[in-house]
């Protein structure tokens, strides 16, 4: 802005009085009403650009879980679907340790496992987790823990067959 000094006041100049440029075509279309409506509001059924997951799990971690223990933390904890002692948010369980089974990570070494029941035990792990995580926890909900949840869930997801990708993407609606 140019100003310009006169005996009382200054006055703006004309160049600052020009209207500012607009909008391209391009531009108009991507902020209008018709361009929203080509965006589609369905969910996803399905991912199909996935790469297989190269980080690998531990198969010893993953035949503890099936034998019913998660340890993270150096901290041992009982883990299995549907129990009366729910271990997603275990009162009084280390937070560590409950960020860490949240984060979904298991998953890996579930799939490395090499055990026959293991991508059963996961998609049962994640029913419950989904039956019992649908309010807010403050450790459960954490942006870190959730980003990592499906992240792990997403390229996990091939080990246990369409059942556990269809969960995974219901898990995914979910939140």
């Amino acid at each position: 802005m140019t100003l310009v000094a006169t005996d009382s006041r200054p006055i703006r100049s004309t160049a600052a009085r020009m209207a500012a440029p607009r909008p391209s075509l391009a531009e108009w279309l991507l902020r209008s009403p018709l361009y929203a409506l080509t965006l589609g509001y369905r969910t996803p059924k399905s991912f199909f650009a996935v790469s297989p997951d190269s980080w690998p799990g531990s198969g010893d971690q993953g035949r503890r879980i099936m034998a019913g223990e998660y340890m993270a933390a150096s901290v041992v904890g009982r883990v299995q679907p549907n129990a009366d002692d729910a271990p997603w948010r275990r009162p009084g369980a280390h937070p560590l340790w409950l960020a860490s089974l949240n984060e979904f990570g298991w998953l890996r070494d579930l799939r490395d496992s090499g055990e026959a029941g293991a991508a059963s035990l996961a998609v049962r792990l994640i029913d419950d987790w989904t039956d019992r995580e649908w309010r807010f926890s403050p450790v459960t909900w954490r942006r870190d823990v959730l980003a990592e949840q499906r992240i792990d869930a997403v390229v996990s997801r091939a080990s246990g067959g369409t059942a556990t990708v269809a969960k995974i993407v219901e898990t995914l609606v979910a939140a």
